[in-house]
């Protein structure tokens, strides 16, 4: 699904904090909410602290998961998907308000955009 692509640009940089206390992308999203656009199209994700993910899209699109990390990578199993999407993490960082370009896997960059808590469609 086009979702999972998004998820993989989204997570293809993440999992470490700097020693300057600045986050990395994922331990900002991480009880928080960031928002990506493609082709028109608003994607929210929402990554819990107890490994559960879920998104939902500007069309009506929604979708749970679960999300963990090993060895410097991050596995989504999405339930509409038929196989779990894993990729290499990064320590880019991110702060709540900011909007970071990201590279994804497929090689088109993508812009994510953090928001304080969960926010909805």
């Amino acid at each position: 699904m086009r979702y999972d692509l998004i998820a993989v640009a989204f997570v293809s940089a993440a999992l470490l904090v700097s020693p300057a206390g600045a986050a990395t992308i994922l331990e900002t999203a991480v009880g928080n909410t960031v928002s990506a656009t493609t082709d028109g199209v608003e994607t929210r994700y929402y990554f819990n602290e107890n490994g559960s993910v879920s998104l939902a899209n500007s069309t009506g699109l929604s979708d749970i998961g679960t999300w963990s990390t090993s060895s410097g990578n991050l596995c989504m199993n999405w339930a509409a998907a038929d196989a779990p999407v894993c990729i290499s993490v990064s320590d880019q960082q991110a702060a709540l308000g900011d909007t970071v370009t990201i590279t994804g896997s497929d090689g088109v960059a993508l812009d994510l955009t953090f928001m304080a808590g969960k926010i909805p469609f």
